[in-house]
């Protein structure tokens, strides 16, 4: 299956059933109902706008990229502003994914990936960047990312690891780096001093909720556990113990399948027997 050719037109999908087609740039995908998938392996889906009707939590569509990747231009006079303005671009995006995300699942409505519903071991997902992020992109400039041209107005979305901050289709140290600076990055407030969810993937929020807190440790320790076995050793647990507690842990490695999991539960509590026999 061919990309489609580069078209400015509008596709509204209504009705039950999913509509197949490939990637390529169009002017926007409306879902009212059922499913838009794109063909796997058909190139990047370019739109300047998309909408999956419905809240986060009643989305009544869904949009598959598959193992495809997405651009998402937006129009930047609707989200500059203060920070208590709504960047209408991001909570499109966000929400998208976070309704489909579903605790790791990716079976809900939303903004999601064949990729990652089929994954068996649930460490895949929905990254997305802003272009500068990710590509370095500034002022009137523009880049080619895999057959598409985008600028700093652009989202970028990919299938990939849940932890997979800096989309380099690993998780190692680096995004470990990043999450641990997103963690110390402040969110904006509100006129009353109330924190708003504003953090991105970039960032470290690895569940969509715009915060970077210990739940997104939990998802990237436990897709570095599963992609590098043996990497959760004594000392890291022991170093996630003291942040977090002894019930995160026990919590992270039941989670991650036999023999990593069990093996290093067993190391953990010799661990931490050993220190308190010290204590």
């Amino acid at each position: 299956m061919q990309p489609l050719p580069s078209t400015t037109l509008q596709l509204t999908k209504s009705g039950a059933g999913t509509l197949t087609m490939p990637a390529g740039k169009n002017g926007g995908i409306t879902v009212l109902g059922g499913a838009v998938k794109i063909a796997p392996s058909s190139g990047t889906l370019s739109v300047d706008n998309f909408l999956i009707v419905g809240s986060l939590t009643a989305q009544r569509g869904s949009i598959d990229i598959d193992n495809n990747r997405m651009v998402y231009h937006y129009d930047p006079a609707v989200t500059s502003g203060s920070p208590a303005i709504v960047d209408s671009a991001y909570f499109n995006l966000r929400d998208s994914v976070g309704g489909a995300y579903h605790g790791g699942l990716w079976n809900s409505p939303g903004l999601t990936s064949s990729m990652a519903i089929n994954d068996p071991n649930k460490i895949m997902g929905l990254g997305y960047w802003d272009a500068t992020a990710l590509t370095g992109v500034t002022g009137s400039n523009t880049v080619i990312w895999f057959g598409q041209t985008v600028d700093k107005n652009t989202y970028l979305i990919a299938p990939t690891y849940l932890g997979d901050i800096n989309g380099d289709g690993k998780v190692d140290g680096d995004d470990f780096t990043l999450i641990d600076r997103g963690k110390t990055k402040p969110n904006p407030t509100n006129s009353s001093g109330t924190a708003l969810a504003r953090m991105k993937w970039q960032d470290g929020d690895l569940n969509y909720d715009g915060f970077v807190t210990v739940a997104d440790y939990a998802i990237i320790d436990k897709t570095f556990g599963i992609l590098h076995p043996g990497g959760l050793s004594a000392d890291f647990l022991a170093a996630r113990e003291a942040e977090f507690g002894a019930d995160y842990v026990s919590a992270l490695l039941t989670s991650v399948p036999e023999p990593t999991g069990l093996g290093l539960l067993a190391m953990a509590g010799a661990g931490l027997a050993a220190r308190r026999r010290r204590a």
